[in-house]
């Protein structure tokens, strides 16, 4: 997982985003005008897929585990098959970037220990949940994250994002930890969060070291 050093050097900064879609270059773009990277959590099952991991890898962007055909539940499958989506996967990736894939998203933010368990045996030295409000982990494969950026998570008690992610920016900052952000390009064009994602790095760049 990708970080950066937040101001005072106590803090860290990771942003991610989930799943293929075609405007995760668009996401890119906006990223590199700030000088920022990514992770991109991908699964693979599509040409059109392996072909933006080859692209957003070659402009520097992490490119993480997300499955082959990203399934709703990781916990009902068979072992055999959670060993092929998993594993299968990370192959591909290695194959298409020619760097090794440390880094795996639990598709849904659904998994049980067994699960963990593959992820671990596969190789992966971090596994990020979709856990939100936290900004320390004991466990590198259950990370937990900091701010999804979707207003509408119940655990925000009708806070937005935008002012979320100030908070706890100015908290790691302070008192260190990671600010761990992540979203879905799908649910910022559907929600028209573009003007948002954009002052957001725009804070995130003047944060960092």
């Amino acid at each position: 997982m990708q970080t950066r050093s937040m101001s005072g050097g106590r803090g860290m900064v990771a942003i991610s985003f989930d799943d293929y879609h075609p405007l995760n270059t668009k996401i890119a773009d906006l990223l590199e005008q700030y000088g920022l990277k990514a992770t991109f959590y991908i699964e693979t099952a599509t040409p059109e897929a392996r072909s933006q991991i080859a692209e957003l890898s070659s402009r520097g962007h992490e490119i993480g585990c997300h499955t082959i055909h990203h399934p709703s539940d990781m916990k009902a499958l068979h072992h055999v098959e959670v060993v092929s989506e998993v594993e299968g996967a990370k192959s591909m990736i290695e194959g298409i970037t020619g760097k090794p894939c440390t880094t795996f998203a639990y598709p849904r933010g659904r998994f049980n220990d067994d699960v963990v368990e593959i992820v671990r045996r596969a190789g992966f030295t971090h596994a990020r949940t979709t856990h939100v409000l936290k900004t320390e982990w004991d466990d590198p494969l259950r990370m937990p994250t900091t701010v999804h950026l979707y207003d509408g998570r119940k655990e925000y008690n009708e806070r937005d994002w935008s002012s979320l992610s100030r908070f706890y920016m100015e908290h790691v900052i302070k008192n260190g930890g990671t600010f761990s952000v992540w979203g879905h390009a799908s649910e910022i064009e559907r929600d028209r969060m573009w003007e948002r994602l954009d002052y957001l790095l725009a804070f995130i760049k003047k944060s960092i070291v």
